[in-house]
């Protein structure tokens, strides 16, 4: 049988939506407000190829056009209204020239740093021989954050201890993030943090190397050293991403529903020293490892966008952002989606 050749977008019309967009994403600034200039497609909002009305079509990044794209249980497609919605505000946003201010990631940085306290908080931690351990070897580096400093986001360190007791993801399959022992909370001397920590390898036999912090001030600080298992030999497994940024943004969406996280978050995810280290995708052919020593994924979101879903969409599409930098550009989200914890 003769394939069928799918019928290009008329160049007028994709001209008008190129220039109208900027080739800026409609749902990365619809999630996130993000701004910068992306690589994408035209997406058809009523998936009829042949449709090229332009109120049909907006322009999306390779990652939300096939979230936008994909049909599953798992996930909650955006709505054509939503869509819709979305492109109309990136399009004003433009005509204000929004998209000509510094990179979202430079702004993101200057809104925190116009509050050195967040700062002066984070030095003020002393290193442990943990910490120490973590720093030696491949690692991820978490941190959620409110947009503003307020002293007592928390009210006290019981606060805090209920807190994380009752709202770190728990994980069948995976190592919770963070790993929380109530018998083993440490409680900041001067009543501004607790912490906890784990050096150990529980069964299924992989390493847990852990600190976290949780100020007082809303402040969440993770490091956690990447798995180890000798299956694994010098390689990253995509599942630990997909798992630890889901519970990561789970995190994140409690502190949202608790007022913590106001009037937004901002969550970064960092992978340091993993510079050659390989992605392990079991079954699917092609070499995938990291370039770079260090990768940085980060979102600036409000608390609606947090709380929908309990954050999924948006860590599938922090995952597939990671997954990216290690040149696997093409992951299946569908499988994904079923592999994140509930």
């Amino acid at each position: 049988m003769a394939s069928v050749k799918r019928k290009k977008t008329p160049a007028e019309t994709e001209t008008d939506v190129l220039l109208k967009s900027v080739r800026r994403c409609t749902m990365c600034f619809h999630l996130s407000g993000d701004l910068t200039e992306k690589h994408g497609q035209i997406a058809h909002l009523d998936q009829d190829r042949s449709n090229f009305d332009e109120d049909n079509l907006a322009f999306m990044c390779l990652v939300q056009h096939t979230l936008f794209d994909s049909r599953t249980s798992q996930h909650k497609n955006y709505t054509m209204k939503e869509v819709k919605a979305a492109r109309s505000r990136l399009h004003e946003a433009i005509l204000q020239n929004k998209h000509l201010a510094p990179p979202a990631d430079i702004v993101l940085n200057q809104r925190i740093v116009t509050d050195q306290r967040f700062f002066e908080q984070r030095r003020q931690l002393a290193e442990t021989a943990t910490i120490k351990k973590i720093f030696s070897k491949p690692r991820w580096q978490i941190s959620i954050c409110p947009t503003e400093f307020m002293e007592a986001r928390f009210q006290d360190l019981s606060h805090c201890e209920h807190f994380i007791e009752h709202n770190a993801p728990r994980s069948r399959r995976f190592a919770d993030c963070p790993c929380v022992n109530r018998n083993a909370i440490e409680r900041d001397p001067n009543g501004e943090w607790i912490a906890g920590e784990v050096d150990h390898a529980p069964d299924p036999p992989w390493s847990n190397l852990e600190r976290w912090v949780l100020f007082r001030s809303g402040l969440f600080l993770h490091n956690r050293a990447l798995v180890e298992h000798e299956r694994l030999g010098n390689n990253l497994h995509h599942l630990e991403v997909i798992r630890l940024v889901t519970q990561v943004f789970q995190l994140a969406a409690r502190m949202a529903r608790d007022g913590v996280l106001s009037p937004e978050g901002v969550i970064r995810i960092q992978l340091h020293n993993v510079a050659g280290r390989g992605l392990l995708v079991p079954d699917v052919s092609g070499s995938f490892w990291a370039q770079e020593k260090e990768i940085t994924v980060e979102r600036i979101v409000t608390p609606p966008e947090l709380e929908a879903r309990d954050g999924r969409d948006i860590a599938l599409a922090v995952a597939v952002d990671i997954y990216r930098r290690f040149r696997w550009n093409d992951p299946p989200m569908e499988k994904l989606a079923e592999e994140q914890p509930h």
